[in-house]
């Protein structure tokens, strides 16, 4: 592997400022590095002095990749969504003028997303817009999106996204706007040309926004989570550029984290990292909803220091104060209260985590199930319930079906494992009357997760406050399939139990009652005397064919489950090569699985009651643990996992 020394990277990183603006903090040299390297390795090149040699001879296109490859395209729609509920405020406020002028020069509301990244947020806001802004107060409008990277226009303009990150958005904008794929694409969905009829892309450096074509102003410009990779003079020539391009009474936001405070910025808080432009003086308070402004509370925000705090002090300029107003239902101040609906105090613990962001959420109370949700809602007030669907005695499905009332009981939000593509999971349950779905939140993922939860929280309620009929959306309806486990005879399902965990046991061979076809279960169990009781209580979960293997060459079948001991898995997963494999703890043993480690694919459960086993067994068994969860989720992870395995391969 060729070495890139600190004064390769220093340069590199003074192209890039060159070339965009953006400083390249020390602390992000090994990113640079680890990018560029790669870089390297596809065109072909084995040295950094290859490299430059090719960078002198091509240097126009190499200036432009460098720029591509220090482009960060972390997002996500309706990111922020506060920003929304903020825009949808100035709509209200606005509407009657924005009505006339459009009468008057036939000019659509016009909307400007700076730095877009792969297009989520010009998506977003078309969505949105689409609803709130059209449909609601006829005024067409038109979303501009620009970026420097030439390579991420080039991806928005396609409008195709993957299934999974399409599933994120609110039920209530879905609805019309997306069309899945079939055949070889049938992952992924493209934005209706009917929406992206509505948007257009631009290639765009920040720094020369005065030097671009466009000349019509904007009502809306969103430029969110870029400035941090700004130094601070260049933060404040882009923002006053930005904000030069705003018509009169126009919205400029920013992202959360970077208010914008330095001397000469005359724009009026409207909110949290949201400003007001007026042509002409105005020393009247601008109100804005009392719920935007307690959305203010609920953000962590951390100052930049885009000025000093001595210069943002001792400015003369201002902004107005900003007095809070009531306004209609769609903006409610009123406090809420939370059913979180899980078998899993960890999912339990970051279902709390995240509404604690929320100062509108009085409290978050939990229930293990169906059941127990049931005389819950029945002895106290709620206004949303999160709702899981593999649960011990009364299941999510179960209580959608026989306990759950949508006419008078609390909006349903699934907050699930299960992929929402399952037909005969995820489908029916929204189409049992749940609002929308989310994936379950883990740490990794925890702050898209949150924005995900809060967002589709803030519409439920708000369809309880305006309720219909409702059904799973048409989208949902396309993307719904049964998931099978292909080539089920090259995969196995390993599960070690014991006397302590037969209550965990039981639910993982009953989950696995409605799968068309399942790879052979074997059940390891410790105890060779009460090997015929477990097979006959294994008899009673499943109709299933449940086998006691005592010949490790015998013909393992799918739709069977086989009960073994330490020592014949031992030599079955010796025996036999699985091209995959998902390995399920359910106690605490120490069986030579070894074998195992042959198979191409391995995917490791552990039950989230003995999380605190999980490092030893890791050292153990040189196994990596791939999740911690109930035992209740382990069929759906194991399915999902089996199937994924073939859509990656095709």
């Amino acid at each position: 592997m060729f070495q890139i020394n600190q004064e390769d990277v220093l340069r590199l990183a003074q192209i890039v400022r060159e070339e965009t603006g953006n400083q390249v903090q020390e602390k992000n040299y090994s990113m640079l590095e680890s990018r560029i390297r790669s870089h390297i390795l596809k065109l072909g090149l084995d040295s950094m002095e290859h490299y430059w040699a090719h960078f002198k001879n091509e240097e126009k296109s190499e200036r432009s990749a460098l720029q591509s490859l220090m482009t960060t395209h972390y997002t996500f729609f309706f990111r922020e969504f506060a920003h929304f509920e903020l825009l949808e405020a100035w709509i209200e406020m606005q509407a009657d003028r924005l009505k006339n002028r459009f009468q008057q020069t036939k000019a659509p509301m016009r909307v400007w997303s700076a730095a877009c990244s792969r297009g989520q947020e010009v998506y977003s806001l078309a969505m949105f817009l689409d609803l709130h802004l059209l449909k609601k107060h006829g005024i067409p409008f038109e979303v501009v999106g620009t970026d420097i990277d030439a390579e991420s226009v080039n991806f928005s303009r396609n409008g195709v996204y993957s299934i999974k990150e399409v599933n994120t958005i609110p039920q209530m904008y879905l609805s019309g706007n997306w069309k899945r794929g079939t055949g070889p694409i049938k992952e992924f969905a493209a934005v209706h040309p009917d929406l992206k009829l509505k948007t257009r892309f631009e290639v765009l450096n920040l720094l020369e926004v005065a030097k671009w074509k466009e000349s019509q102003k904007f009502d809306i410009v969103f430029c969110r989570n870029v400035f941090i990779y700004f130094s601070e003079e260049n933060v404040k020539s882009i923002a006053l550029s930005l904000a030069d391009r705003l018509r009169d009474q126009g919205l400029m936001i920013s992202g959360m984290s970077e208010p914008l405070r330095f001397s000469g910025w005359n724009l009026s808080s409207f909110g949290p990292s949201c400003y007001q432009y007026f042509t002409t003086t105005n020393t009247h308070a601008e109100p804005v909803p009392s719920a935007a402004v307690a959305k203010t509370k609920a953000t962590n925000v951390t100052t930049m220091p885009l000025a000093s705090a001595k210069a943002a002090t001792s400015s003369q300029e201002k902004p107005r104060v900003v007095v809070p107003i009531s306004t209609d239902n769609h903006m409610s101040q009123n406090k809420y209260r939370v059913l979180c609906v899980d078998d899993s105090v960890t999912i339990q613990m970051l279902i709390k985590k995240i509404y604690s962001q929320d100062p509108l959420c009085e409290r978050v109370d939990v229930a293990g199930n169906g059941k127990e949700a049931r005389q819950q809602i029945d002895k106290n007030k709620y206004d949303v319930i999160t709702l899981d669907i593999h649960m011990p005695e009364v299941s999510g499905i179960d209580f959608l079906e026989k306990f759950y009332n949508r006419k008078v009981d609390p909006p349903v939000i699934m907050v699930s494992s299960v992929n929402r593509t399952d037909v005969e999971l995820a489908t029916k349950a929204l189409s049992l009357g749940a609002f929308d779905y989310v994936e379950k939140p883990a740490m990794n993922n925890l702050e898209k997760s949150s924005d995900e939860i809060l967002m589709k929280t803030k519409m439920a309620l708000r369809q309880k406050q305006m309720p219909s009929e409702k059904v799973a959306d048409g989208f949902d309806a396309s993307i719904s399939q049964k998931i099978v486990i292909p080539d089920a005879s090259q995969c196995v399902r390993v599960v070690l139990a014991g006397s302590t965990s037969r209550f965990a046991l039981e639910s993982v061979v009953r989950a696995q009652k409605n799968e068309y076809r399942s790879p052979a279960l074997m059940v390891v169990w410790d105890s060779n005397n009460e090997s015929k009781r477990i097979e006959g209580d294994v008899l009673q979960w499943t109709d299933r064919q449940v086998v006691e293997l005592r010949d490790a060459n015998a013909l393992l079948k799918p739709n069977h489950i086989y009960i073994c001991s330490p020592e014949i898995i031992s030599q079955v997963v010796s025996v036999h090569k699985f091209k995959s494999a998902s390995l399920q703890v359910l106690d605490k043993k120490n069986v030579d699985l070894t074998g195992l480690k042959k198979a191409s694919y391995i995917q490791v459960l552990i039950d989230e009651s003995i999380n605190d086993y999980g490092s030893a067994f890791e050292r153990q068994s040189g196994f990596i643990i791939s999740d911690v969860t109930p035992a209740t989720s382990f069929a759906s992870l194991s399915i999902e996992f089996f199937a994924n395995l073939r859509k990656a391969a095709a």
